[in-house]
This record gives C-alpha cells, structure tokens and sequence, in this order.
C-alpha cells in the first residue's frame, strides 16, 4: 500500500515538474517571439496561460502590432499590469517602459487613441531609470526621456542627462550603454556639429560592440569619414579607411572607402 501510494506521489510530482517545465518553455518561446516582433506567435502563445506575464505580452500584442492593434483593450491593461504587483519583478519594469513609451508615441496620434496624451511618460521614464538603474529597460527610459528633451529642443538638456546616467552607471555590463553612446554621437552631430566629441563617443561604442553587425560597420565607417572630413586628422582617416577596407572587403561602401583612401593619399603627396 505505502509503495502503491509513493509511486503514486512520485507520478504526480513528474506531471507537476513536466506540466511546469512546459509552461517555462512556452513563456521562453512567447518572449523570444515577441522580441521578434513576431506579434502572432506570441499572441498565440500568451492565450496559453491566465499568469500575469502572458497577459502581459498579449496587451503589448495588442498595443504594439500595427497589423491587429486593439488600443481599447490593450491600453487599459497595460495601465493595470504596469501598477500590477502580481508581476515578477523582471517584468515590471518592462510593463512600465512598455506603458510610457505607448503614451508618448500615442500623443502623436490622437484621432487612434481618444485618451493619447493624457498621461506623460517622463515620471514613468524617470522612476524606471531611479528603481532599475542597471537594466536594459533603464538604458531604453535614457533614450526615450533624452528624446523627449530633443522634442521640446532642449538640446543641451538632453546630451547632459544622458551624459550623467552614463558617468553614474555601476552596472557590471557596461555594453549596455553602447545605444547611449550611438545616440550622443548622433546628439552631438546634429545639434552642434561637435565632431570631437561625437568621435569620443563613436569610439566608446565601437569598443562596446554594436549588436547589429551592419550598425557596427557602419560605425566604422562613419569613424574614417569624420576623421577624414571633418576632424582633418589624416594619420587616423587613413588608418581606418585601411582598417574598414580589411574587415568589411564585400560591403557596399568598401569601394568609396578606397576611393576617399585614394583622394586622402592624393592630398597627402601634394602637401
């Protein structure tokens, strides 16, 4: 009888750890759909579960995907799960960013979302960069809080907020940072043709290495043309163009890179 009951017990305890470890696999494919922007796979797979997390990415489905957007359910919800402490702690910062950055790009478009505008983001940004300083969804808050300024053209505003979070920053996985420096380069360029320290943060996020590999090319070469075009430092154009040339033989601008090298070493012989 004890050992009918044990092994009885020991079935259940495998369904249970089998039924469990399904559910984990599910939330893992569900999220890595989602960050694929595969809306209809992670909305398939967000019905299978009542847990938060999975009513969670079916209201960002129904916010985010253009193709099936379905704002008078999907915004009421994400409001509701971004106070919610029923979420894991790992997504509530990201329901948060989710629920401030949907209000900031609805303000835009008022006649699809009757309530856009009606909240502002920026304390939301605010409070994610202040309670998860070293997550990714604080990095993301940088961003959209810094465009924010750009938007009001409080230009200087924005580079020295990003600047700071960036000095102050104690996490561990400093590659992180590499979107801020991407964006401060931008920042600087456009705003006050700084060059000098646009290049300062153009080498920063090289040596952090851009995720996408067609972004860090061209940061490569965007490092060489400024060099060459703008800071009038020819040892260090000539070096890069030389630099870019090997690394990326097969790529759209591998032909101008040898003809601006070409132009480069012309001037240089003529000096």
């Amino acid at each position: 009888m004890k050992c009918a009951a044990l092994s009885a017990l020991l079935v259940f305890g495998c369904t249970l750890y089998g039924a469990e470890k399904q559910e984990r696999d599910t939330e893992n494919a569900m999220l890595a759909a989602y960050s694929n922007l595969q809306y209809s796979e992670a909305r398939r797979l967000a019905a299978k579960s009542d847990r938060p997390e999975f009513k969670l990415i079916s209201a960002l489905c129904d916010v985010f995907d253009r193709r099936t957007q379905n704002l008078k359910r999907g915004m009421p919800e994400l409001e509701r799960l971004s106070k919610s402490q029923e979420l894991p702690e790992r997504y509530r910062s990201m329901a948060k960013l989710a629920y401030a950055r949907a209000n900031h790009t609805l303000a835009l478009r008022e006649r699809v979302y009757k309530d856009a505008g009606k909240v502002n983001p920026v304390p939301i940004y605010e409070e994610i960069i202040k309670t998860y300083p070293e997550s990714l969804e604080s990095i993301s808050a940088v961003v959209y809080r810094a465009q924010y300024f750009m938007e009001e053209r409080n230009f200087q505003e924005a580079i020295q907020f990003t600047e700071n979070f960036i000095n102050s920053y104690k996490g561990k996985n400093r590659r992180l940072l590499c979107p801020l420096h991407l964006m401060l380069k931008d920042f600087y360029i456009l705003c006050f043709r700084d060059y000098k320290n646009a290049m300062r943060h153009a080498k920063i996020a090289r040596e952090l290495r851009p995720a996408n590999p067609r972004m860090a090319q061209r940061l490569d070469f965007q490092i060489a043309r400024i060099y060459d075009v703008y800071l009038k430092d020819d040892v260090n154009a000539e070096k890069e163009y030389l630099s870019f040339i090997e690394k990326h033989p097969d790529t759209s601008e591998a032909t101008p890179a040898k003809r601006y090298l070409k132009e480069l070493r012309e001037r240089k012989a003529k000096k």
